[in-house]
């Protein structure tokens, strides 16, 4: 959502009825109507009669009377009659439209111009209206000398003068949201030109005026996404303006000129044009327009995934709009004043600019810096003139928030801004929130409630149909994903239709595109074909090449369907190239692995080829800033690609290969996990990085226009690019040390060493077998293993007669005893001989309670635990040690105080496990893990330094704030909620230091720790529970711990009762301590010794707990 610096936000105004409009005069050679005067904008020039108004800026009739003064005081001094067609304003460095009101005050007709600051545009003869009233659309008071008032050129057609106007009038009404009838806005150009054209040559006077209709002309074509009738205009718009040597003019169609070759694609023209057009704006002192540009380019580096030229420009624009201030530094709005500052300085530009470069900043990783930048502009709300803007700018800030994990403070803003475009009445933009909201509750999986959020932005009834037609898009896209393709179909041909009306070919095609694909699941048929392959070459008409590679890899997937493989796999590959052009490598991956699946039948070396390719470009998206369920999405089908390539390679019989492709498939890591960096290294290079743009840009705004401000242009042993080098340098320094989830530690794949009283069993589920290797220090075998047809239901009721003990034992051993036989039974042999079982598991075998499963060679009854230790590897990065570490010590929290379930300041999605139960006043204190706190640390004290933190102590600031960084053991033990549906709104729930309510540690904070721990536990209710995510595992609260550094993580299946778990710790950290046995040979002591209790024999009380060791 990066905005480029073109036409700004205008401010809503009220407007007549339609009818009311279109009753006006029909224009004549003179503005002497009945009462009717104008007067002018020049300071201390208007004449007497209209002297009072100035301070209003508005130009009255209705207050001079008939017969009064017709004369008007030009840009020229002089007085003189009103004898042509119309009049010219002229904008002074602000973005202003006129505004035509009747004597009741409706709104009659707008003027203005898309040359914005330096926009000039016709006043025609004001015909009914009483009044003509100037406004910014920046929502500030317009001041006098803002606006001149310019003489109309001798010779102006009148049909040419009336359908600009009209045109100009219209376009505005929509924008500001009305429903003009558009389809008139192209035709009443084309008139205007065509009467002008011919009047060039006879009458050069009117060249300044052709020169305006035809930009406007191509802004009009732009937004319409005609782009190449938009390309050709401009072009002509800055041959009238170089002919008039109206360097402004030429500059401002340089500029849009490079803003729609950038959306042709042509992004080395797009640069040309900027530069020529930022080095003619450099040459005239305006550095706001320079700013503006300089954004533009920063967008195109951007796009280029050119990121330290992009922070160049983004960092030029914003050292002028920002002025005398910094808005990167971190600060609160007590401590900063926007006052004193140069004409230059823009506070909503430097706003602006700020989100791009956050918006950058985060695509490189430095995702902290970003968020740095979005909390410095919402900290400015107060000084935001617009709230609209400022609830555009909370929409992107949202979208890093939901990057971040932080749901439900992305939820906040969006809702936040969906309360300020409702106050406002900004329908299009209720809309779009509405939407965005709709994305989020998609990525979380619910899409019941992403439907119930597009459906409510559907039913606004927009009047503006280009806003109308992509909510319905977007509803018609979600019905799709849900596999409702009626309701799919119905709700895409509304949108075809109402883009339609608003004439917009871009949009119509594109939801083409979807529609053909809804009628294709509908009823597949050769005409569908045809219709997506017009979809393709319209796309690539429109300069659209990502969507046209996206409509050529939709059609491969329509011959597969229809079992063409010869022309599937021609379409891919076209579609693999384009991807490729525009450096789109999500869509890539997701060709390769089609094409890969297209192959496997006919090709099968093809096939290991290209699923090669497509892994190993999905291993380079791990460093994406996505995400972590679109992450948990792209490794979901990336664990398919994977499968199918395992399979192909044992059925050609590589099973070495085959297997390390395996090994590839399970370490996905849910959360990838950095090294341990120095925060005071960290902020020094931030300090440098900060001195050396400063240097630099000022360096560059010094220089001459044709080597300062363009970065190819620069001299390599100049002091800029000198500078530049410094700033690459600590860039890459950055890079490295950035904190989080920024810096990527690839996992290893099976470098695990194995005693001799040791088997490792790894998993692999294919659709018709189950692949297991059998690694002991005997070697490794490959058994394929029949996949029971009810595996994942065995499983599913297995886990539901474990949850509370009042189901017989009898039909539990039952069940165990079946899964044993068809996961261990082949193996059985080599367990035999081992005391020590590591499992690898895969898919729904992560939520299986290994240590309850029946070897067949036991007797009937007894589990595995009973003969062996059992512990689950599962995807996760350690990290090293930094020496010099603290001594052993334990920290324990427990029982964290809070006073006011309902004081929890958080924003939840309505049917989330957290939000019924803060609804329900469910957060009951937890006594016993106080108690069972205190026993662990009175046992502990003997062994080693131990800080108990309980109430009001165990709190969520504690933890965020490093500590438990410098403990071996960390003991949590509070409620764990574990939400399916909403799995990163999932909670640890701990005391606030700062509210009476509830404070909740998520997954993505957790991973974001510097943990040294060799054992984290957690005591609360399952904690090693969670959403099964193909080739990642459960998203639990357990996994993240692993990835901010943990060793092992003893967690819990499903819930257990508050005093039996007390007594299992107890017992636990007997053998860890007193015996000094490992974790997991501790955990199989006190499952054996809780399972002979009388009153905890049932799989309930001990079944549960398992150790999680990263791998």
């Amino acid at each position: 959502m990066a905005v480029r610096s073109d036409r700004p936000a205008r401010p809503r105004t009220d407007r007549a009825p339609a009818a009311a409009r279109n009753r006006r005069c029909p224009a004549t050679d003179d503005w002497r109507g009945p009462g009717v005067n104008i007067g002018c904008f020049i300071p201390g020039r208007c004449f007497a009669v209209n002297a009072a108004l100035t301070a209003g800026l508005m130009f009255s009739a209705s207050s001079l009377g008939a017969g009064r003064d017709q004369d008007f005081l030009l840009a020229d001094n002089a007085w003189r009659d009103i004898s042509g067609p119309c009049l010219i304003a002229h904008n002074q460095g602000v973005d202003a439209i006129a505004i035509y009101r009747s004597d009741s005050g409706e709104l009659l007709l707008r003027a203005g111009s898309w040359l914005g600051r330096d926009g000039r545009y016709l006043l025609p003869p004001p015909a009914s209206a009483a009044s003509v009233e100037f406004q910014r659309t920046d929502g500030q008071a317009i001041a006098e000398g803002q606006v001149a008032i310019e003489d109309c050129p001798g010779g102006l057609p009148t049909e040419a003068m009336d359908a600009l106007v009209r045109a100009q009038d219209l376009r505005l009404a929509a924008y500001f949201g009305e429903a003009p009838d558009v389809a008139m806005i192209g035709p009443a150009y084309a008139q205007a030109l065509d009467a002008l054209d011919p009047t060039i040559e006879a009458l050069p006077a009117l060249l300044p005026i052709v020169a305006l209709a035809r930009y406007e002309a191509a802004a009009y074509f732009r937004s319409a996404g005609r782009l190449s009738e938009a390309d050709v205009y401009y072009g002509l718009a800055a041959d009238a303006f170089e002919r008039l040597d109206d360097a402004a003019g030429l500059a401002a169609s340089l500029n849009a000129r490079g803003l729609t070759a950038w959306r042709l694609g042509e992004l080395d023209r797009a640069v040309a044009l900027y530069e020529r057009a930022l080095n003619l704006r450099h040459a005239q002192g305006d550095l706001y327009a320079v700013a503006s540009i300089a954004n533009n380019l920063g967008l195109i580096h951007s796009r280029r995934n050119e990121a330290v030229d992009a922070i160049s420009w983004y960092e030029i624009a914003l050292s002028i709009l920002q002025g005398n201030i910094d808005l990167r530094r971190p600060f609160t709005d007590g401590d900063w004043r926007w006052s004193d500052q140069p004409p230059e300085a823009d506070l909503r530009g430097a706003l602006n600019t700020l989100g791009n470069l956050a918006l950058v900043l985060r695509q490189q990783g430095q995702v902290d810096l970003a968020e740095q930048y979005w909390r410095n502009y919402m900290a400015l709300e107060a000084h935001v003139p617009s709230p609209v803007d400022f609830a555009r700018a909370r929409l992107v800030f949202a979208q890093l928030l939901g990057a971040r994990g932080r749901l439900d403070e992305a939820l906040w803003h969006l809702t936040a801004a969906l309360g300020q475009f409702s106050a406002a009445d900004e329908k299009r933009w209720i809309a779009e929130t509405l939407t965005e909201l709709a994305a989020l509750y998609q990525r979380l999986g619910d899409l019941d409630g992403a439907l119930e959020h597009a459906r409510s932005a559907v039913s606004l009834g927009l009047e503006d149909p280009g806003a109308a037609a992509d909510a319905h898009h977007r509803l018609g896209q979600l019905l799709l994903s849900r596999g409702d393709h009626a309701a799919a179909l119905a709700a895409l041909e509304q949108a075809a239709e109402l883009a339609r009306q608003a004439d917009s070919i871009n949009r119509q095609w594109k939801i083409e595109g979807d529609l053909v694909r809804a009628s294709f699941l509908l009823g597949p048929g050769s005409a569908l074909l045809e219709r997506q392959r017009s979809v393709h070459r319209e796309l690539l008409a429109l300069g659209r090449p990502a969507e046209a590679a996206a409509a050529l890899a939709q059609l491969g997937e329509m011959y597969f369907l229809l079992d063409n493989h010869e022309a599937a796999r021609a379409s891919l590959e076209a579609a693999i190239a384009g991807h490729m052009a525009v450096a789109d490598p999500i869509a890539e991956f997701q060709s390769l692995a089609l094409l890969g699946r297209v192959l496997a039948s006919a090709d099968k070396p093809a096939a290991i080829d290209v699923n090669a390719r497509a892994i190993a470009l999905a291993e380079q998206l791990r460093h994406a800033a996505l995400p972590v369920l679109r992450q948990a999405e792209l490794f979901a089908s990336l664990h398919q690609v994977y499968r199918r390539q395992v399979q192909t390679l044992v059925e050609i019989g590589q099973e070495q290969d085959a297997r390390a492709v395996a090994d590839l498939a399970r370490a996905q890591p849910l959360w990838d996990s950095t090294g341990p960096q120095g925060e005071e290294a960290r902020t020094d290079l931030l300090a440098a990085r900060s001195d050396l743009l400063d240097r630099m840009h000022r360096a560059r705004l010094d220089s001459p226009a044709d080597r300062g401000l363009a970065p190819g242009a620069v001299a390599s042993g100049s002091g800029v690019e000198v500078l530049k080098r410094e700033l690459d340098a600590i860039e890459s320094e950055l890079a490295m040390a950035r904190p989080g989830s920024g810096l990527r530690v690839r996992p290893s794949t099976g470098a695990i060493e194995l005693d001799a009283d040791t088997v490792l069993l790894s998993y692999l589920l294919l659709d018709d077998r189950i692949l297991l290797w059998v690694t002991s220090t005997d070697g490794t075998r490959l058994e394929q293993l029949a996949r029971p047809e009810e595996l994942g239901a065995d499983i599913a009721a297995l886990k539901d007669w474990l949850r509370h003990p009042r189901w017989a034992t009898g039909r539990i051993d039952a069940r165990a005893a079946v899964l044993g036989e068809a996961l261990l039974g082949p193996v059985a042999a080599e367990l035999a001989g081992k005391s020590r079982v590591l499992v690898q598991a895969d898919d729904v075998l992560h939520s299986v309670p290994f240590a309850l499963l029946h070897l067949p060679a036991q007797p009937p009854g007894r589990p595995m635990i009973d003969t062996h230790t059992v512990q689950m590897l599962v995807p996760g990065s350690r990290r090293e040690v930094p020496p010099g570490r603290s001594a052993p010590a334990l920290v324990l929290m427990a029982d964290p105080g809070w006073t006011d379930d309902q004081g929890a300041t958080v924003m939840l999605p309505e049917h989330s496990l957290l939000a019924g139960l803060l609804r329900d006043e469910g957060l009951i204190a937890l006594p016993g893990s106080r108690i069972e706190a205190e026993a662990i640390a009175a046992r502990a004290a003997a062994h080693m330094p131990v800080r108990l933190r309980t109430g009001p102590e165990a709190s969520r600031e504690f933890i965020v704030g490093g500590g438990l960084s410098d403990f071996r053991i960390i003991h949590l033990a509070t409620h764990g909620l574990v939400d399916l549906r909403y799995p990163m709104l999932s909670s640890l729930l701990l005391a606030s230091e700062h509210a009476a309510g509830p404070a909740f540690l998520r997954p993505s904070e957790i991973a974001d720790l510097r943990l040294h721990a060799e054992l984290v536990v957690l005591s609360g209710c399952e904690t090693g529970h969670g959403r099964i995510l193909p080739g990642s595992g459960a998203l639990s609260l357990a996994r993240p711990f692993l990835a901010a550094g943990a060793e092992q993580v003893l967690a819990s299946l499903w819930k257990i009762d508050d005093g039996r778990t007390a007594r299992f710790m107890d017992r636990f950290y007997q053998h860890l301590l007193d015996d000094g046995l490992s974790p997991a040979e501790a955990l199989a002591r006190a499952q054996r010794w809780t399972r002979h209790q009388a009153d905890t024999t049932h799989p309930y009380y001990w079944a549960g707990f398992i150790l999680l060791q990263g791998q």
